[in-house]
């Protein structure tokens, strides 16, 4: 190879040229491939929780052991025995104020839905009433959901104050 003749050069340089264009276009290519994908998990993470409300929604609305159907759901026997077990009632009386401004001037049903939703997080419970459901519930037969159904309709009741069944 003659590495005086300037042609070899200008074939070098072409080459390498070539080579990070190619370069170039394949990391622009792998970014557009990561935004793509990026957003379709983005996408899939939020179908995931609106399948969970819509699941939540249906659980809830299966026959319960613990509330009765009709407007405005009420406690069973069952659910009565369950407050009394966990102390629902005053569990209730002590989260209501949180709740309380967000709940102005809402209807009873927004309430009651709010209610339902608020009892989903164990965040919002101390541990001592937690230990209470889980032995509550497993004492009665029963599932830590139909417990929470509970707490759900005392925390609802103590909001909704004397107008409350």
């Amino acid at each position: 190879m003659d590495w005086g003749n300037p042609l070899i050069y200008v074939v070098g340089g072409v080459a390498a040229t070539g080579g990070l264009c190619k370069l170039c276009l394949w990391i622009g290519g792998m970014n557009s491939f990561r935004a793509t994908v990026g957003g379709a998990i983005e996408g899939i993470r939020l179908d995931i929780q609106e399948m969970s409300r819509d699941i939540k929604e249906v659980l809830r609305q299966l026959p319960s052991s613990t509330i009765s159907g009709g407007s405005p759901l009420r406690l069973t026997d069952l659910g009565r025995a369950i407050s009394e077990d966990i102390g629902a009632r005053a569990w209730a009386r002590e989260a209501a104020p949180g709740m309380a401004p967000k709940m102005q001037d809402r209807p009873p049903y927004e309430i009651q839905e709010q209610c339902f939703e608020y009892v989903q997080d164990d965040a919002r419970f101390p541990e001592v009433i937690l230990r209470k459901m889980r032995e509550t519930a497993y004492n009665r037969g029963t599932t830590l959901n139909e417990v929470r159904k509970v707490l759900a309709v005392e925390l609802r009741d103590v909001l909704l104050g004397p107008s409350a069944p």
